[in-house]
């Protein structure tokens, strides 16, 4: 989300250096399709992790959650929005510190969750009482091995990121 030169508020595809019109009264819309990711995650760790329902029921929850909400908001809330170019000076943005700040932290958020869903799954994996569906049990393994290498890739985005913004503060020190 950014304002532009007539401090109308866009939401922001950065690919096409375009931005749709945004009221403040759709702010609460905007927040919702921001947190998906989180929206997503509590359903599937309530699901999985709390009622101990099935991996497949908890994932297969989660990814309703996202996608519709990601449905929603591509194809409802946005259709009918303003599309506006972008300028250069504004979409500049971007490369500023606190966009790289931002993005930092977003690193560090996606190499930690993964990391706890790993922990979530080991809990339940290990349970005898609960852990008696074999498609379970593999999909659940498949999980243990590829959440970590998601976690190990948002790793170099992170340190990316980090010496990015170290440039930058050298530059505005100088």
């Amino acid at each position: 989300m950014i304002k532009d030169h007539r401090r109308r508020l866009l939401f922001v595809n950065k690919k096409e250096q375009e931005g749709y019109q945004v009221q403040p009264s759709d702010m609460k819309k905007v927040g919702l399709y921001s947190a998906r990711h989180l929206y997503a995650l509590m359903v599937f760790l309530i699901l999985f992790g709390i009622l101990k329902q099935r991996f497949v029921l908890a994932t297969a929850a989660a990814a309703l959650v996202y996608g519709g909400i990601e449905l929603y908001f591509r194809f409802l809330f946005l259709k009918d929005r303003n599309i506006v170019k972008i300028r250069d000076k504004e979409f500049a943005i971007f490369s500023s510190l606190q966009a790289h700040e931002d993005n930092k932290s977003d690193a560090f958020v996606r190499i930690f969750i993964p990391l706890l869903l790993v922990v979530v799954i080991f809990s339940v994996l290990f349970d005898p009482q609960v852990n008696d569906n074999p498609i379970d049990t593999n999909l659940m393994k498949f999980a243990i091995l590829i959440l970590p290498i998601y976690s190990g890739q948002n790793v170099f985005t992170y340190f990316k990121e980090r010496k990015i913004i170290k440039e930058l503060k050298n530059t505005q020190n100088k």
